[in-house]
C-alpha cells in the first residue's frame, strides 16, 4: 500500500499547480480550511502499491470530532478508471490529476462553505458510506433550518438506537447525532456554540490546526438579514 511520504512525493506538482490548496492525512484540500474539508482523497489499494483511487469529498467539521463519515458525498471513484484505475506509475499521472482538479474537484467542492452548498452537493453526487439524512440535516442546521433538520434527524435516530443502543453514551460513535437532537429539541440556542465547538474538536483530531481558520458558527447569511 502506499505509503504518506510517496503521496507527497506523487502531489508535489499538485501542490506547486494550486499553491492555496494543501496536503495532510491523503486529503488534498483547499484553503481556508473553517466548517468544512473540502477537496479530495486518495485511497491506496491493499492488494497493489502501484494503484490508488481519487475521490472528491466534503467534510462537515462540525459532524462529529472522529470524522467517522470522511466519505460524505465522495464520487467511488473519480473518474480514471475501474475501482482501483490510478496508475501510480503512470509518467503521465501528474498532468492527469491537475487535469482531474480544474475540470472536476475545484468546481465540485471548492465552493461549499454553507449549508445551502452543502445541501446542493449532496444532492448532486453519490456517498460511499454515512447515514444520508443526518449528513442533510448538517446542511439545514448549518442554514439554521432546525425544524428540517430534526424532521430528518428524529426517524433515523429511533432506528439508529433500535441498532446500535450504545450511541447513547456520550462519546461513543455516533452519539453526535443524539446529541444533536436533544439540543434542537430541548436547547436550540446552544446549537450553535455546540457546533463550534465540535468542529474545534475535530480540527485538533485530524491534525487540521495549521491550516484552519476560526471563525464563529453562523447561519447562512439569508436567515441574517431582518
Amino acid at each position: 500500500m502506499t505509503r504518506e511520504r510517496e503521496y507527497k512525493t506523487l502531489l508535489a506538482p499538485l501542490l506547486a499547480q494550486f499553491p492555496e490548496w494543501r496536503y495532510s492525512r491523503r486529503w488534498f484540500f483547499c484553503q481556508p480550511v473553517g466548517f468544512y474539508l473540502r477537496g479530495c482523497v486518495f485511497n491506496g489499494s491493499f492488494s497493489s502499491s502501484s494503484r490508488m483511487q481519487v475521490l472528491h469529498g466534503v467534510f462537515p467539521l462540525f459532524e462529529g470530532p472522529r470524522g467517522a463519515h470522511l466519505s460524505w458525498g465522495m464520487e467511488c471513484p473519480v473518474p480514471g478508471g475501474p475501482n482501483y484505475g490510478w496508475d501510480l506509475r503512470n509518467p503521465d499521472l501528474a498532468q492527469q490529476l491537475i487535469a482531474l482538479m480544474h475540470e472536476v474537484v475545484v468546481p465540485t467542492t471548492a465552493h461549499v462553505t454553507n449549508g445551502r452548498a452543502f445541501l446542493g452537493y449532496l444532492d448532486g453526487h453519490s456517498a460511499c458510506s454515512g447515514w444520508v439524512d443526518w449528513a442533510r440535516a448538517l446542511g439545514f442546521i448549518h442554514m439554521g433550518n432546525l425544524d428540517a433538520a430534526r424532521d430528518l434527524i428524529t426517524p433515523l435516530a429511533h432506528i439508529m438506537l433500535d441498532r446500535f443502543p450504545h450511541i447513547a453514551v456520550e462519546g461513543a460513535w455516533g452519539h453526535s447525532m443524539i446529541e444533536m437532537l436533544r439540543l434542537i429539541n430541548d436547547d436550540p440556542g446552544a446549537v450553535p456554540d455546540h457546533c463550534e465547538a465540535v468542529a474545534r474538536k475535530a480540527v485538533t483530531i485530524n491534525k487540521l490546526e495549521k491550516f484552519w481558520e476560526p471563525t464563529p458558527f453562523v447561519y447562512d447569511a439569508r436567515r441574517s438579514k431582518p
